[in-house]
């Protein structure tokens, strides 16, 4: 505006009286016409709707007593959306996400370089900014770095600094409020990639390896910001909605890993048998786990087959080709036999995410064809292990063919005909009538850009998406043998794309905690040979002492077989030997209401079972103890949202060093060379094995040599033998009676 005036008054008084009356005019226009921004004779009045919480402090600008000191709370979660910023509220957080479990982040500040604006700097270029001091942070089991309350802080999960040579020095208790000029500072966040990050490195229990680092970002702090809220005017008392303008004094991030698979599968929530939704993704026996599996495709707008990227060009392609009759893109979802189908839950739709932020979605249910349960008994989800090479859309397409049956295998019940216990397979495809539908929704994006729409409008994601629910059971257990302690889904994709790269199916799986015991059944292995796994085995668990005879039911109690007690839909906790003869048990109930506190959160209140046979496999004998413990001491007293977060990628398993199988432990489940015989689904070896004795061919039994049957054998033999002395000495000592009565 000076400069304005200045330039006026040299081009003479004239100029000057013909723009000065405008120049006024706008600044009365400003000063008098009202905005939306909320100023001193207002007070904010915060609502559920704000843009920010309390737990961000955030103040407004025309406050005069503002902090002298800044915090930063970041919580890192595994996500399956991309491009979102990292800076966030405390509102952003929500429990069911998936933290991420000792993720190391870098925090430095940095200054633009000379004659650069701080708007100018760039994360991904080092030549817009100068790095300050460096902080270091490494996420706990919650997934948080916060600032600790003492400058001494124990364990993961707090701002450290770090000295010239890297080491850390102690806890950074706040960060200050001002750079010194009387801004803020900025920061540069990075993630470690190094072998460091347990998602990247292969030898960690986390490794993924569709996982990518979260993308460096730079942010001020405190955050200038926008508060969208409501204000109560000081005079008149009215209460509108404002936009406040102020800065954010404790920044939540929340930064995500980005996505670099096409194929993703996430568990979404979990709610209990009581329908009552549980605030972190863990389940029992009883639950309903939603899930969520998406395939992204792309609007390339030239047509690449074989790529592995199905574009909207090859789509349109195929669905202006009448020879094509089969789908252009197959799903194969293989559940665990723990869990469930509800079939009727099933959603599909088309979504697409615009580059302003607007996401679309149409639904594609009805146009779903070949949904279904495949009875593929393969004892693999399709895509994985075996079938690698095996296309999930098989040779005849057109008659509907999807999924090719694999040899050599059986169920183990085959007259069941139950899916849950027959490989639980579903698929789906989309044809040439879905297809024709898709393109058509997105006809515009096919067009070139920015020449027909903004830029804004172009869609940057664009994904198929298939939702549904399923129920864990308390029966069979995971007859694939997952990983104990958790429930493990896993889904395999093919499309006309992924056929021409001829490097197989895509597959992704998902995972929640849910607690578990794996051991394996076998039979009593030769000297020197391998034991042999016996399928279709039986267990049930019950208590560890006292009356044995009842068995722990999905609701978490006791009850004797066939008690009329026993509620409509509650089932045993049962687990059966797979094919290999490992059982896993999945879901069982360790969590529920303690009674000395009914109206607080569920926690873990049973800790320990003992495990008994309940059927035998077919021609062997059932040992008649139960064995102790199935022990989940090391949780007792957890809430839910522990367990779900302290897994470390390793699940809530029970102590299987507790579990005794006494005389009946199987020897050599570890070879000399120190491989294991047992291995479960993920390729981790198996030490526990209980064995059984075949029956004798007349249907009786043999005795148990080295079990308790050996014992009351041994004690029943050394009574009579001891009578038998008893008797020999007394015949004895008649006869010598005998004999001195002769003599006299």
């Amino acid at each position: 505006m000076r400069e304005l005036l200045l330039e006026l008054s040299a081009k003479g008084k004239a100029g000057l009286k013909i723009v000065l009356p405008i120049v006024i005019a706008a600044v009365l226009f400003l000063v008098v016409v009202p905005t939306t921004h909320a100023d001193p004779s207002s007070t904010i009045v915060p609502g559920p709707s704000d843009t920010y919480a309390p737990e961000d402090q955030f103040v407004p600008d025309y406050e005069t007593n503002k902090p002298s000191v800044a915090k930063l709370t970041l919580t890192k979660i595994l996500n399956d959306l991309q491009g979102k910023k990292a800076s966030g509220s405390n509102k952003d957080i929500t429990t069911v996400d998936t933290p991420g479990v000792g993720v190391t982040f870098y925090l430095t500040r940095v200054t633009p370089k000379p004659s650069l604006e701080p708007s100018a700097m760039q994360p991904s270029n080092p030549n817009t900014f100068q790095r300050l001091e460096t902080y270091v942070g490494t996420t706990d089991t919650n997934g948080f770095i916060r600032n600790p309350s003492s400058p001494f802080p124990q364990g993961n999960g707090y701002w450290r600094g770090s000295s010239a040579d890297g080491s850390l020095t102690g806890g950074i208790m706040n960060f200050p409020a001002s750079n010194g000029s009387g801004g803020s500072n900025y920061y540069l966040l990075e993630e470690d990639t190094s072998s460091r990050n347990p998602y990247t490195n292969p030898s960690n229990s986390l490794f993924d390896p569709t996982y990518a680092a979260a993308e460096p970002e730079i942010f001020d702090l405190p955050h200038q910001t926008l508060n969208s809220t409501s204000s109560k005017d000081s005079v008149t008392g009215e209460i509108k909605p404002a936009q406040i303008r102020g800065s954010v004094y404790h920044l939540h991030l929340f930064p995500k890993n980005v996505i670099s698979n096409d194929l993703i599968k996430t568990a979404k929530k979990v709610v209990d048998s009581d329908n009552i939704p549980r605030d972190s993704l863990y389940a029992q026996t009883g639950d309903t786990v939603s899930w969520e599996v998406k395939y992204r495709m792309y609007n390339d707008k030239s047509i690449d087959l074989g790529n592995r990227k199905l574009d909207l060009a090859e789509i349109n392609q195929f669905v202006n080709d009448p020879a094509n009759t089969g789908p252009f893109i197959v799903m194969a979802d293989r559940l665990p036999s723990s869990l469930q189908m509800m079939q009727e839950s099933q959603q599909f739709t088309l979504q697409w995410q615009l580059a302003d932020g607007t996401i679309e979605s149409r639904d594609l249910t009805t146009m779903v064809k070949y949904r279904d349960h495949i009875a593929d008994n393969g004892g693999k989800p399709a895509g994985v292990g075996d079938n690698v090479s095996r296309d999930v859309i098989g040779p005849g397409v057109g008659s509907g063919n999807l999924l090719p049956t694999v040899s050599g295998t059986s169920c183990p019940d085959p007259a069941n005909g139950n899916p849950q216990i027959c490989g639980n397979l579903w698929t789906w495809g989309l044809d040439r009538q879905a297809g024709s539908y898709i393109i058509d929704q997105l006809k515009d994006q096919l067009k070139d850009q920015p020449k027909d729409q903004p830029n804004d409008k172009v869609a940057v994601n664009i994904w198929l998406s298939w939702t549904y629910n399923t129920k864990l059971t308390s029966s069979y257990g995971d007859l694939n043998a997952n990983k104990p302690g958790l429930l493990i889904n896993n889904v395999a994709a093919e499309t006309i794309d992924s056929r021409k790269s001829g490097s197989g199916a895509f597959r992704a799986n998902a995972s929640l905690s849910s607690p578990g015991l794996q051991f394996v059944k076998t039979d009593k292995p030769e000297s020197g040979s391998d034991p042999k796994g016996l399928a279709g085995a039986i267990f049930r668990l019950t208590k560890t002492s006292g009356d044995q005879t009842s068995y722990l039911y999905s609701n978490g109690r006791f009850y004797l077989d066939n008690s009329p007690d026993i509620p409509s839909g509650v089932k045993p906790v049962e687990a059966m030997s797979n094919q290999q003869g490992i059982v896993t048990f999945v879901g069982i109930p360790i969590v529920g209401i303690d009674q000395n506190n009914p109206s607080g959160p569920q926690k873990v209140i049973q800790t320990g079972f003992a495990l008994k046979e309940y059927k035998a496999p077919e021609k062997f004998q059932i040992p008649t103890q139960a064995f102790t413990t199935v022990d989940f001491s090391a949780y007792s007293g957890l809430p839910v949202t522990s367990l779900a977060r302290s897994r470390g990628g390793n699940g809530i398993t029970a102590d299987v060093s507790r579990l005794a199988f006494n005389s009946y432990e199987t020897p050599g489940m570890r070879r000399v060379d120190g491989s294991y015989v047992f291995k479960n689904a993920q390729n981790e070896g198996i030490t526990k094995g209980l064995e059984n004795l075949p029956k004798n061919e007349w249907g009786g039994n043999l005795p148990l040599t080295g079990g308790r049957g050996i014992l009351l054998i041994l004690i029943a033999g050394a009574i009579i033998m001891l009578i038998g002395l008893l008797y020999r000495r007394h015949r004895r000592k008649k006869a010598f009676i005998s004999e001195l009565t002769d003599e006299n």
